[in-house]
C-alpha cells in the first residue's frame, strides 16, 4: 500500500508540474502577444500624430504655398513613410495614404467651419450695426 500511495504521488507531482507548465506558458504566449499589440499601437499612435504636425507644416508653411493639395499630400505622405521606416513601424502604404488623406481632410474641414463661422459673426455684426441706427 505504501509502494501505491508513492507512486501516485510522484504521478500526480509530476501531473501537477506539467499543467503548471503548460498554464505558464500559455500565459507568457499570451502576455508576449498583448504587449506586442500595445507597443503596435503605440506606434502607430505616434505616427498618426507625426502626420498631422507634418500636415500642418505643409499648410502652414511659406515654401508649401506654391505647392498644389495633392503635392502637399505627397510631400507629407513621403515624410510620414521615412518615419515609419526610422521607427520600426509596420504599416501599408494604402493605410498611411488613408491617414494623410484623412489629416489633411480635417485641417480643410477645420478650417472651411472657421471660414463659415467667420461669415456668420461678420453678418450678425452688420446686422447689429444697422438694427441701432
Amino acid at each position: 500500500m505504501d509502494i501505491i500511495t508513492t507512486a501516485l504521488g510522484n504521478v500526480l507531482g509530476e501531473a501537477i508540474t506539467i499543467i503548471f507548465g503548460i498554464i505558464f506558458t500559455g500565459i507568457s504566449t499570451y502576455g508576449a502577444f498583448y504587449i506586442k499589440k500595445l507597443t503596435d499601437n503605440a506606434k502607430k499612435k505616434t505616427l498618426v500624430d507625426e502626420v498631422n504636425r507634418y500636415t500642418q507644416w505643409a499648410l502652414q508653411a511659406k515654401s508649401f504655398k506654391l505647392m498644389s493639395i495633392d503635392e502637399k499630400k505627397q510631400t507629407v505622405f513621403e515624410k510620414a513613410q521615412q518615419f515609419a521606416m526610422e521607427n520600426g513601424i509596420s504599416i501599408s502604404m494604402e493605410e498611411l495614404s488613408l491617414m494623410v488623406e484623412r489629416s489633411i481632410q480635417s485641417i480643410e474641414q477645420l478650417e472651411d467651419a472657421g471660414l463659415k463661422l467667420m461669415k456668420i459673426k461678420r453678418e450678425m455684426a452688420k446686422l447689429n450695426g444697422k438694427g441701432e441706427g
